[in-house]
């Protein structure tokens, strides 16, 4: 069982490599992490896939996008799912959480959605930050908007 509080990266893989260890009657390891470093609990995903480190690839991953080691159980509750989420969301620019948001209406719609789904579908969030940034609100020129979509 290894079970430590942390608020460093670093200390918490130093710490999980220790309980990794190879001994002869240990078949396998238990891991409880409470987060105690909420700041960058979205990480935590990316750092046990053993991936080199990419800030933007860090940032921008799902939990589900990491492929884990052979025979690595990796069981993140729900809240704390959604926690990964809401960190990645604030750490987005505006410009890209509306892409994001498109492409996420888009896929569960199943077809490219018109501008009064788009409406419809749109996170309260974004919608009143748009509200706020003419710039960036694809409702008054959707049609430009699709074409950025494109390329």
């Amino acid at each position: 069982m290894f079970l430590r509080p942390t608020q460093s990266p670093t200390v918490f893989l130093q710490q999980l490599g220790r309980g990794l260890r190879k001994y002869k009657d240990k078949a396998y390891l238990n891991v409880l992490d409470f987060i105690g470093n909420y700041k960058k609990a979205n990480l935590i995903p990316f750092l046990l896939s053993g991936k080199d480190y990419n800030k933007l690839e860090s940032k921008n991953n799902k939990q589900g996008d990491y492929e884990y080691p052979e025979e690595c159980v990796i069981d993140f509750d729900f809240r704390i799912i959604d926690i990964f989420k809401n960190q990645v969301a604030k750490e987005m620019k505006i410009k890209d959480r509306i892409l994001e948001e498109y492409k996420s209406i888009k896929e569960d719609l199943g077809h490219r959605p018109s501008r009064v789904e788009l409406f419809i579908n749109m996170d309260n969030e974004i919608y009143e930050n748009i509200r706020s940034n003419s710039n960036l609100n694809p409702f008054i020129n959707y049609m430009e908007f699709l074409n950025e979509m494109k390329s």
